[in-house]
């Protein structure tokens, strides 16, 4: 339920530095917002924020250093450097920011440049002004998310935008909380948002049910991803009612001097030139704007999929040749919209038991070689852009993988027995970044796949727990035997061992409150390491591909907090039994023999044929000899 709380409408502000009187009254005039010139909008905008900071409520502003972003911060920063010129006292500003991490890498460079201004303007005219730049966990991050297997990219007709919640929404929501918490100390704290009733018709609706006003102060009730109330925000929504081209004549006013700005907008404008391959005409004149074509580019991830093809990044690519470090990226964002429906890239195998011992037999994250395949691609135009950026003398302008995040997916890649030896990743970096074995998405024709998902299937396996030959699953999971037999814990790395509530008794880990990677401790792998191990892991002899993550415990490398411990453990000792059982050997049309459909498990049945066992018998083979079949 929204409600709607009003702000008093006074006598105008001379201090606020705009004309002297007031076209209409703000709160109640008879003229329609929607009708007044972009200068009127202006001043009713700077008008509602003086209000908010005279009622001494400090303002979050949500950032993204877009067109319609960067015109209401520099309506928030002109209010705020007007009431302090009358005399007043603005409370504290917060700016929120929110870095995926894969922002297309111009418009990066654009927003970091733009952030700097933005502390320079409030450094100059004395604002209380604080910029706080969040961003996704180590685990959520795109390159462990997607490339360590646990998912796979959002796609045009997925059904739910996963990708903006874990990259955008959850860090924001972190954020402003926290933040919430920092400006409720000064007073009742107001969200300022960007939205307008002239984006969409969409757009225009939602923002009329939750009673979006530019002059008053309307209520938000925030929920979590699962719908759980977590608090009501007083919001407001200063440029509501303005158009794409109210946004246009306003930057253009602030490029050409007429009106003064943290920024010149200079950067932005060229962005949206480049990055929607028109002219971005905008006239001043109001009687014309109808007829302006303004530009509409729209730049998020680089290596976003849900939009299909990224139009704005070719748009950039085709419009200057000093975009040409954005190809790399280009060719691997197509690839992975290209292989959507490629079934043979996909892991077959589920991961859940569930209450009746089935597991799923469907194509679902990307396959092993699938992985293996991406990270050799995402290290080259890592690799690309280092060699391109050193020849220019300047720092590198995108990371996709850096070393925690490798050294996230080799432990997560270890953890699943993904690959035949561990340290996979840490093999793979060696051979790009070290030996420049280089490798390019290959073009893909996508008209060959079917788009139609294969039905699920279901594979009895019983019981994770289980052993045929008695024995014991003690040290299947996390847990160090050799450290332990050594019997010297202080020694070799080995750091103890903890009991889990169920009785288990694991390798202990450093404490965090989720999975991390220590940065000082992956530099220190990789110069020290990262040769060795593949030496030692990768030589005649054939460790447990879960060996790695043992190895990264010991030396400290990774941390988690004590509740994922058990998750681990399980995950770990999952991996053993499908090692054990040979599961990792079968190719998908075994596993699909192995299954049976829905309606032969409503019926009872648990198998076609052969039992699980059986099959591997028959196989014959090492479980990764045959894993190129199983794709």
């Amino acid at each position: 339920m929204m409600e709607t709380e009003f702000i008093d409408a006074p006598v105008f502000i001379h201090a606020l530095g705009q004309p002297e009187e007031w076209p209409s009254q703000p709160a109640s005039g008879s003229k329609a917002p929607s009708s007044l010139s972009t200068a009127e909008k202006a001043l009713r905008a700077e008008y509602a924020i003086h209000r908010l900071f005279e009622s001494g409520h400090p303002v979050c502003v949500a950032y993204s250093a877009g067109k319609d972003s960067s015109v209401m911060l520099s309506l928030v920063l002109n209010a705020a450097r007007s009431f302090k010129a009358s005399g007043g006292e603005p409370p504290l500003i917060l700016v929120t920011y929110a870095n995926t991490g894969i922002e297309n890498p111009a418009f990066q460079i654009v927003a970091r440049a733009e952030i700097a201004r933005i502390e320079e303007f409030s450094r100059a005219h004395g604002l209380p002004v604080r910029v706080d730049v969040a961003g996704p966990t180590l685990n959520d991050s795109w390159a462990v998310r997607i490339i360590s297997g646990r998912a796979i990219p959002t796609f045009a007709n997925s059904p739910t935008r996963d990708c903006s919640i874990v990259w955008k929404k959850i860090p924001q929501e972190r954020q402003r909380k926290l933040a919430l918490k920092d400006l409720a100390a000064a007073g009742e704290p107001v969200v300022l948002v960007g939205t307008r009733f002239d984006e969409s018709g969409g757009r225009a609706a939602r923002m009329a049910e939750r009673g979006e006003s530019d002059l008053e102060i309307w209520l938000e009730e925030v929920r979590d991803k699962d719908g759980k109330a977590l608090r009501i925000e007083r919001r407001l929504s200063p440029i509501a009612h303005w158009s794409q081209e109210d946004v246009w004549v306003y930057l253009r006013e602030i490029m050409d001097g007429e009106r003064e700005s943290y920024t010149d907008a200079k950067d932005v404008w060229e962005a949206y030139q480049d990055g929607g391959n028109s002219a971005c005409a905008v006239v001043a004149d109001d009687a014309m704007k109808a007829g302006a074509k303004a530009c509409g580019a729209r730049f998020g991830c680089a290596l976003c999929t849900a939009v299909g093809r990224d139009k704005s990044l070719e748009a950039m690519l085709e419009a200057d040749p000093k975009y040409a470090y954005l190809r790399g990226l280009n060719r691997l964002q197509r690839f992975l919209v290209e292989t959507q429906n490629d079934w043979e890239r996909r892991n077959w195998l589920g991961r859940t038991i569930d209450k009746d011992g089935f597991i799923a037999i469907e194509p679902d994250t990307y396959s092993p070689e699938m992985t293996r395949e991406l990270l050799r691609y995402a290290l080259t135009v890592d690799l690309d852009e280092r060699l391109a950026a050193a020849s220019l003398g300047i720092p590198p302008r995108f990371e996709l993988i850096s070393q925690r995040q490798l050294i996230a997916i080799d432990a997560i890649w270890s953890c699943q027995g993904y690959h035949e030896r561990p340290f996979e990743a840490v093999k793979i970096w060696l051979e790009v970044h070290r030996d420049g074995m280089r490798a390019y998405p290959p073009p893909i024709d996508p008209s060959g796949f079917k788009e139609k998902k294969p039905a699920r299937r279901y594979l009895h396996v019983g019981n994770w727990e289980d052993r045929e030959d008695g024995g014991s699953d003690s040290f299947t999971g996390l847990r160090d035997l050799v450290g332990e037999l050594a019997g010297v814990p202080e020694q070799g790395g080995c750091i103890g061992t903890r009991t889990l509530s169920d009785g288990r008794v694991v390798m202990d880990m450093s404490r965090s409150d989720m999975f991390d990677v220590d940065e000082e401790g992956a530099a220190m792998f990789f110069a020290f390491e990262a040769e060795r191990v593949i030496e030692v892991y990768h030589g005649a002899k054939h460790p447990s591909p879960t060996e790695a993550y043992r190895y990264y415990v010991r030396l400290g490398t990774i941390s988690t907090s004590t509740r994922h411990l058990h998750e681990i453990d399980s995950m770990m000792r999952r991996t053993s039994w499908k090692l054990r059982h040979g599961v990792y050997s079968m190719s998908k049309q075994d596993l699909i023999a192995l299954s049976v459909s829905q309606s032969e498990r409503a019926a009872g049945r648990r198998a076609p044929g052969a039992t699980l066992s059986e099959m591997h018998q028959a196989t014959q083979t090492h479980p990764f000899h045959a894993r190129a079949r199983m794709r």
